[in-house]
């Protein structure tokens, strides 16, 4: 038997990175503090965190923690959370 308990989906070209993860592993992404609460467009609460030329958003649905990451010319932060509110 095979268990997986995490998924990563990675986009990129020669100037950015977005990586979508999702995992069961609940508290996996150690980032020492998130720079702010935010609310994705299903109302669901979610982070958002701009670290060096990373931008993140982490946010809890069904059991699965999902968070995508963001390396590039810089998004808006209601850009990254469009694309958040996106993922099913």
């Amino acid at each position: 038997m095979i268990q997986l308990n995490q998924a990563r989906l990675v986009y990129k070209n020669d100037t950015e990175q977005l990586t979508v993860w999702a995992t069961t592993d609940l508290g996996w992404n150690h980032v020492a503090t998130w720079d702010e609460p935010v609310t994705l467009g299903d109302g669901s609460n979610a982070y958002f965190n701009d670290v060096d030329d990373t931008q993140m958003v982490s946010w809890q649905d069904g059991g699965v923690e999902y968070a995508i990451d963001y390396k590039g010319h810089r998004l808006s932060k209601d850009d990254l959370l469009r694309i958040a509110s996106s993922i099913q």
